[in-house]
Order: C-alpha cells, then sequence, then structure tokens
C-alpha cells in the first residue's frame, strides 16, 4: 500500500536533515586515541640484516652449502661464476668456478648458469667419487643433434688440494640438449634423501607450447624433473639412447636410471601408443612449463 503524499514528503525531508547533520559531523576531525603508530618501527623477532657486508654480487641465483657445512656457502651467478663464502662471521669471497666463457647468457631471459649442487656424500678434504660438484648451465654448443644454443648438465671435480677451487677443466657434461629457445631453461638441481639428483628442465620455451614437449615422454628432456643415479649403484639401468647423453668409450652412459622411476616400461602415455624403448626413462615428473 501507498504512503499518502504529504507523508512521503515529510518522510523524505526527514531523511535529508539527518543526512546533512551526519555530513557536518564528518567534517568534524576526531584524535584516534586508541591506534598509536610509533615514528620508527619496534623490533620483532624477523629482521632484514646484510648478510655478507660489503660483499656484492651480480645477478644472484643461487645460494648452496656443502653437506654438513656451518662455515661456508657458495653463491651462484647467472652471467657463469660460483663464489664460496668463507668464514661467515667475517665473510670473504674467493672464486670456486668461472664458466663464464661457456655459458650463453641473456641478462633479460632464463638462461645462463642456473643450477648448483654437491656431490650428497662430498666432505672437504676427501677425494674420490664424492669430491664432485654438479651445475647446469645454457651455452653455445656443438653436439652430434646441431650446433647452436643447448642446456647442459655437467660435472666438475673440485681441487683436492685445495676445496675452494672447481678444476675448470675437469668438465665432464652427462647431458647437452639442443634448445630452439633461449627461454623456459629450467636448470635448478637438488639432491635427494636417496642420494639422486633431481634435475628441473623447462619446456623450451616459446608461447602456448609451442613445442608440446609437455605432453610427450618419448622425444627430449624438456618439461619435467630428471631423477638420476650419478654415481650408477647396483640395480640402476642404463637410459634409453638418445643423443643429447655423453657416453664414455664403452658407451655408457655417465649416469644411470633408478630402477623405480616411474615411466620405465611405459607402452603408453596420453591415450597414445609408444615404444618403451623411445621412452626418457630419467623423467621422474612431467608436464612443467618452467622450473
Amino acid at each position: 500500500m501507498l504512503l499518502p503524499v504529504q507523508f512521503r514528503w515529510v518522510l523524505l525531508w526527514a531523511v535529508c536533515l539527518v543526512s546533512h547533520a551526519f555530513s557536518q559531523t564528518m567534517d568534524i576531525r576526531v584524535p584516534n586515541g586508541t591506534l598509536a603508530i610509533p615514528h620508527e618501527p619496534p623490533v620483532t623477532g624477523v629482521q632484514v640484516v646484510d648478510a655478507f657486508p660489503g660483499l656484492t654480487f651480480l645477478r644472484l641465483v643461487a645460494i648452496v652449502s656443502p653437506p654438513g657445512e656451518t662455515n661456508r656457502v657458495f653463491v651462484v651467478e647467472k652471467a657463469g661464476q660460483i663464489y664460496v663464502i668463507t668464514n661467515l662471521a667475517a665473510p670473504t669471497k674467493t672464486l670456486f668456478l668461472d664458466i663464464g666463457s661457456r655459458v650463453m647468457e641473456q641478462f633479460y631471459n632464463e638462461n645462463g648458469l642456473l643450477g648448483f649442487a654437491f656431490h650428497p656424500l662430498y666432505r672437504a678434504g676427501h677425494a674420490g667419487s664424492s669430491n664432485y660438484v654438479y651445475v647446469f648451465y645454457t651455452g653455445d654448443m656443438v653436439t652430434e643433434v646441431g650446433a647452436g644454443f643447448h642446456d647442459r648438465l655437467a660435472r666438475y671435480e673440485i681441487n683436492p688440494t685445495n676445496e675452494n677451487e672447481a678444476l675448470v677443466e675437469s668438465e665432464q657434461p652427462l647431458i647437452s640438449q639442443l634448445d630452439e629457445s633461449s627461454s623456459h631453461s629450467g636448470g635448478d638441481l637438488h639432491f635427494g634423501p636417496d642420494r639422486y639428483l633431481y634435475v628441473s628442465t623447462g619446456d623450451e620455451g616459446a608461447l602456448e607450447g609451442t613445442f608440446g614437449n609437455s605432453r610427450l615422454i618419448n622425444r627430449d628432456f624438456f618439461s619435467g624433473i630428471l631423477r638420476i643415479d650419478v654415481d650408477c649403484r647396483p640395480g640402476s639401468l642404463e637410459p634409453n639412447p638418445h643423443p643429447a647423453v655423453h657416453t664414455n668409450a664403452a658407451g655408457l652412459a655417465y649416469y644411470s636410471v633408478p630402477a623405480d622411476n616411474p615411466f620405465l616400461g611405459a607402452t603408453q602415455f596420453n591415450g597414445q601408443i609408444i615404444d618403451p624403448l623411445t621412452v626418457r626413462t630419467e623423467f621422474w615428473a612431467v608436464g612443467f612449463r618452467n622450473l
């Protein structure tokens, strides 16, 4: 039921009076006596401090500690340098490895020296098969597949007489993969508690999955996480042949494949029938854009 016209005018007039009074009140600033913001922020449990006073780095991509150590860290720069920081109480910066001449790095893109890891059994001052570090980098090189931009996983030996120096000429490539794009190169490296090396690879770049790598397990090593046995322990298997895999004089790869990797013996993937002898058995997980 509609209200009488006279009453509706009275109601509208009352609303206008209340709105005007409210607006007048809002113009009066009342001091806030409950919220006090200090001129200087208080000291809390979390603070930002300079970890390495006086030291500077260029395009840092990783900070790595050797297994079991607490007084050395290694800083990885995208252009191809790795520095060791010793005596963290009074840090000193020393060049550990320089492969800048081998690294192809663009300031604006996702390439360069991208990953670094110590062998999990490494101990300073001990020689032998655990005296290794592993790197992932992009470079301009020539392989069996062709010449041009490649992604490389390689191993270097630490100087047995100087724990703060890697031997640059000791490089042993494990995988060198031709890459048709300079973006989405992946490259993160970590050893798991199982002592296997986990290697992330990008999808080769370009827009909208142009190369189709995220849906394949039987072509190249793109778009996944590899899980490999760098010690070639008993029970691990030889990988399926691939031009990117480096082999020794006996034709064997410099790593092997853990027997419980998930795609060993696969005969189909994504609804397609595949030959298990063409599967990249190094894959641990697949379908990634860039890691």
